[in-house]
């Protein structure tokens, strides 16, 4: 996705929107995989300089109570799933945070990875708390228009709510 048409995506859901955190933390992230760098590049490159970017791995409660006191941001959260204990329970503290950020008037987007977590453990119980996160944000936002048909209807969504992701037809392989 061209990092405008992001933008677009942010204003869209908040408009005049003044700060964008991410989840996971993009840096960490992306020693292993450039996705979020690139996704990112015009944010953390200060092209938007009226617009703040913060990413994290782990949800901070200071950004509920941030939007409690007029914050106009986005969360954008990405890869939602478990594979251990201590990954349940940063599920688990993010939702519950997450919902208290919604509450509060914040919006969400969040990329759609893949429909089933990658590992394959604890499969039920991924299903279920996915069924709860669904409902939260307020867009969703999928690597390509032709995953659209197939998550929304997997996830019982409305399709008019996808955004499409084109960066990879702008980024050289």
């Amino acid at each position: 996705m061209s990092e405008d048409k992001l933008l677009t995506v942010y204003r869209d859901v908040c408009p005049g929107v003044e700060r964008i955190y991410v989840i996971p933390d993009i840096q960490k992230f992306s020693r292993h995989n450039s996705y979020l760098a690139l996704l990112y590049k015009d944010f953390l490159e200060n092209r938007f300089p009226q617009i703040k970017l913060e990413s994290f791995s782990f949800f901070s409660p200071k950004i509920a109570f941030k939007k409690l006191r007029g914050e106009k941001s986005v969360l954008h959260h990405h890869w939602f799933e478990f594979s251990s204990l201590k990954t349940f329970l940063n599920v688990l503290w993010k939702i519950f945070w997450i919902a208290i950020y919604k509450l509060a008037g914040g919006k969400i987007v969040w990329t759609i990875h893949n429909l089933q977590p990658h590992q394959r453990r604890f499969r039920r119980v991924n299903q279920f708390l996915r069924r709860i996160w669904v409902k939260i944000p307020h867009r969703y936002h999928v690597h390509c228009e032709m995953a659209i048909e197939q998550v929304s209807s997997t996830l019982n969504l409305n399709p008019e709510k996808f955004v499409p992701n084109t960066l990879y037809l702008l980024s050289p392989l």
